[in-house]
């Protein structure tokens, strides 16, 4: 928006904050408020109020659409498959797959608690060493101080896992970084090495779409936080006719 409606500043100013340097573009006030009085500008405002009014309008509906959270659940496990899986695309930025894995931590807590999995084992993953740059690997017969003669600039590493299978009539199993599992686990698998060779996988869903599938597994995490109500059936039996025990049905 500013640069199709202010174009080139008016004065350019150099910032230097210790490391930091960058150019700061200044606009004549007259000029902003011009463009503040352009259609286009007040067509942009409509169009920023309408995609902040979006998630409001969403939770609206996933509570007219789902008598509980746990009617949703089984939508939400398909949302975030498909949020898992567009996490690792190239095209994921780096603060949306923040907030997906965010969501997905909360939301496997809450379905390992709630009993939705049915096993649970740990995947042990290793990462082989590191060769050294400096001295190509080799150590230089203990010369080279980058990795004090041993060929490797970081050692083996184990990364451990804790793999959850949820069954909400459909299957799923998502991996979890250990130091993310902060609540209580009971694994009912042995423990297995995991190659942790993941590609790009298709999505379940159109991107468009991805959007609403973080504010469903949100609405279902939020709801789930507040007590449930007990729902009561009453039915009402008819009395029985006098003709009944009669009839041999007693």
């Amino acid at each position: 928006m500013i640069r199709s409606l202010l174009g080139e500043p008016d004065e350019k100013e150099d910032v230097s904050r210790g490391m930091y340097r960058c150019q700061r573009h200044l606009y004549l006030q007259e000029r902003v408020e011009r463009a503040q009085e352009s259609g286009a500008w007040k067509v942009s405002c409509e169009a920023r109020e309408a995609r902040l009014a979006r998630p409001v309008r969403r939770m609206e509906a996933f509570n007219r659409k789902y008598a509980t959270w746990r009617a949703a659940v089984p939508d939400a496990c398909h949302a975030c498959h498909s949020l898992n899986r567009y996490a690792k695309h190239g095209t994921c930025s780096e603060s949306n797959k923040n907030e997906i894995y965010g969501l997905k931590n909360k939301f496997v807590e809450l379905l390992y608690t709630q009993g939705y999995s049915t096993s649970c084992w740990i995947h042990t993953l290793v990462l082989p060493p590191k060769k050294c740059r400096a001295c190509g690997g080799w150590g230089d017969g203990g010369a080279c101080e980058r990795c004090d003669g041993t060929g490797n600039y970081l050692p083996e590493k184990r990364l451990k896992f804790y793999c959850f299978k949820i069954s909400v009539g459909k299957g799923y199993t998502w991996h979890q970084p250990d130091n993310l599992v902060t609540f209580p686990v009971q694994t009912t698998v042995e423990p297995a090495d995991w190659s942790g060779v993941e590609r790009d996988k298709p999505l379940d869903m159109p991107r468009s779409q991805l959007a609403a599938a973080k504010d469903l597994v949100r609405w279902v995490i939020d709801q789930a936080k507040q007590p449930e109500t007990e729902v009561h059936f009453h039915e009402t039996i008819p009395p029985i006719p006098e003709t009944v025990e009669q009839m041999g049905l007693f």
